[in-house]
């Protein structure tokens, strides 16, 4: 177990923040006496102590038999709840001083960037990973993959024809993101080529249906969603 959201602003930033940032690495965190929804559908369990050591959760259990870490931040979180970190799967950041904070005080410890400035993304996922930067774990697309006359062309690549389809699944490998954003504008031809290029290079691929392809279609092909 990795991530965990605790519904409260208290106790939610100091266990962020001691999975995250390195001044916190060598300190556990306890969180005593608190609820624990495991979304597996049991019923909740009242009473647990939930051991954060690192930046793994090391110990879940009865508050009567986990007891704190010597050394560790305890935080008292009766009345209060943990779940799983939760994902947003299709969000645009555009910046993060106020993105970022907002979605870490709502649970949201994980985000599907489904298209933006790929030079940008990577930064901000590079802080949040090196713990310079508060934040969720980010799963990045770069831009939108489009046809003629796209919709967003601050933040979009545009595809002329099949083979240049390809060179840009390609050219998106090679710079670091994690999938391909399909978009409005691309013809059949183009889509498919970009979705057989996706295969080959082992990149997952999601978003819009272009026109004349269907969904059941775009299954076949593999769009992931």
């Amino acid at each position: 177990m990795k991530h965990l959201a605790v519904l409260c602003m208290v106790c939610l930033i100091p266990l962020v923040s001691a999975a995250q940032s390195k001044q916190f690495a060598s300190r556990p965190l306890a969180i005593t006496d608190v609820t624990v929804i495991d979304v597996t559908g049991a019923p909740p369990k009242p009473g647990q102590t939930v051991v954060v050591e690192g930046n793994r959760i090391s110990q879940v259990g009865d508050a009567k038999k986990v007891h704190a870490p010597k050394g560790a931040q305890v935080v008292n979180a009766r009345g209060l709840y943990v779940i799983p970190g939760l994902w947003d799967m299709h969000v645009h950041v555009w910046e993060t001083d106020r993105t970022f904070p907002l979605l870490i005080a709502n649970g949201v410890l994980g985000v599907r960037n489904m298209g933006g400035h790929l030079d940008e993304l990577k930064r901000w996922r590079a802080r949040v990973v090196s713990g310079e930067l508060l934040g969720p774990h980010m799963v990045i697309s770069g831009p939108l993959v489009d046809g003629l006359n796209p919709a967003h062309p601050d933040h979009a690549v545009v595809v002329h024809d099949p083979a240049e389809g390809r060179t840009i699944v390609d050219s998106l490998k090679q710079s670091g993101v994690d999938f391909i954003k399909v978009f409005d504008n691309l013809t059949p031809d183009e889509y498919y080529a970009i979705a057989d290029e996706s295969k080959k290079v082992g990149l997952p691929f999601a978003g819009h249906l272009p026109q004349g392809i269907w969904a059941s279609d775009a299954s076949t092909a593999g769009q992931l969603s």
